[in-house]
């Protein structure tokens, strides 16, 4: 069955080397280590390809070159939004890239992760802003204990 964009344009589904692109500030040490041993963890043990920028990028490649391969070659997106997230332009390029791919797909997903719980006027990118002030974004400090299910449901690929 063919797919179309949110504007109407026709989109055939394409291969794709990872389930979930992961993006975060990788020189937040917390989010590193979360990301690192629960996060992937556990979606990897429920059959999810996960691409984790640190590990599986080529070192001394052209990390811009990268990040656009893979976020194109990705059906979903995994955002963990944290205060220092959009401060280094690696992560502005990563964001721009994710979006674009997302706007122009609609089986592609995003589950943005409010990692430190900001609210949205502390939020200057619109996009991001718009996530948190609809709801859209699961909190680190998820109260039920449901984190990891919502996201496995949130980042399953519409087919």
């Amino acid at each position: 069955m063919p797919n179309f964009s949110r504007f109407n344009n026709f989109v055939s589904p394409q291969p794709t080397r990872f389930d979930v692109y992961s993006s975060f500030n990788t020189e937040n040490y917390n989010i590193m280590k979360w990301v690192n041993t629960v996060v992937v963890p556990s979606l990897e043990r429920n059959g999810f390809k996960v691409c984790l920028p640190p590990r599986d990028f080529t070192p001394g490649g052209v990390q811009v070159e990268q990040i656009f391969t893979e976020i194109a070659n990705s059906n979903s997106y995994l955002v963990i939004l944290s205060k220092d997230y959009l401060k280094s332009q690696f992560q502005k390029t990563e964001w721009n890239q994710i979006w674009a791919q997302y706007k122009s797909n609609k089986c592609r997903r995003i589950a943005v992760v409010n990692y430190d719980i900001l609210d949205s006027s502390h939020i200057k990118d619109m996009r991001l802003k718009a996530f948190v002030r609809l709801g859209l974004t699961f909190d680190f400090c998820n109260f039920n204990n449901k984190l990891m299910d919502n996201l496995k449901t949130r980042l399953k690929s519409r087919t």
